[in-house]
């Protein structure tokens, strides 16, 4: 009984795996050409960090203590 329930789960897994749809192309490479073309695309006008305050000099005696 037990033979018969192992044969029938590995039939049922490998038709189950059978039946999925497979895909028509390779979606990672659209996805990633199409991401690509996004981040190599457009430069920012404005820098991604904020540029240093001026009073905060590294010279100054609060820092040197």
């Amino acid at each position: 009984m037990l033979q018969r329930c192992v044969v029938l789960l590995l039939v049922s897994l490998v038709a189950v795996s059978l039946a999925a749809p497979l895909p028509e192309a390779t979606t990672d490479d659209e996805r990633s050409a199409s991401l690509l073309t996004h981040l190599n695309g457009r430069t920012t006008v404005e820098p991604v960090t904020a540029p240093p305050d001026p009073a905060d000099d590294l010279d100054s005696v609060e820092q040197t203590e």
